[in-house]
């Protein structure tokens, strides 16, 4: 049998609540003493839960304050690095002193691989998405039943992409199977990502 004490602790503090107003009806299987631990524990957890959902309230208002904060303070110091930047006096040794170079942004192009994701809307349209990243964009590859290779469905550069083709035979369910890699300066790039096989229903 499973532990008659509940786990969660919304569902600890009904069960102790129940089990406070109804020990006094347990006659004498309960003692005055254990009947007054129970008062005084249900209490002492009342006033404990009720301060956690003050303190956590209290804590989600403070980081949506923070975050206001942070978005007002990058609207104002950007503007204001750009019109440093932008100074007849301005020098590379001044950028540095204020740090108003990004640090540098590397693509190991060999090990680029995109994670693909499907989902089937019937009919033959299925969506397809994965993250571009720093790439110019990628190709999209599908292999239907029947096929002997893959076809290129072109460089998609925004997502979700949308396969509409209609099914090749309407009505019957069919297998497809898609594949993507990246594309730098018209070139693809890395490793082609995990096949996703979608059965496409009617």
């Amino acid at each position: 049998m499973s532990d008659y004490i509940p786990p969660s602790d919304k569902d600890y503090l009904e069960w102790h609540d129940n089990a406070t107003a109804h020990a006094k009806d347990a006659g004498a299987c309960i003692s005055a003493a254990d009947l007054a631990q129970l008062e005084a524990d249900n209490a002492d957890l009342h006033s404990a839960f009720s301060d956690a959902a003050l303190k956590d309230t209290e804590h989600k208002q403070a980081v949506a304050h923070k975050t206001v904060v942070r978005h007002r303070s990058e609207g104002n110091a950007r503007p204001i690095m750009r019109r440093v930047k932008a100074h007849a006096d301005f020098t590379p040794a001044v950028g540095a002193l204020l740090r108003l170079q990004g640090p540098a942004y590397t693509i190991n192009l060999g090990t680029l691989k995109p994670k693909l994701v499907g989902l089937d809307h019937t009919d033959g349209e299925i969506e397809l998405t994965c993250p571009k990243g720093k790439s110019d964009g990628v190709h999209f590859y599908c292999q239907r039943e029947g096929d002997t290779s893959w076809v290129l469905l072109g460089l998609i550069t925004v997502f979700p992409y949308f396969d509409r083709r209609p099914l090749l035979q309407p009505g019957k369910p069919e297998l497809r199977r898609y594949t993507a890699v990246y594309v730098v300066k018209g070139q693809e790039v890395g490793q082609f990502s995990d096949e996703v096989v979608i059965n496409c229903a009617p």
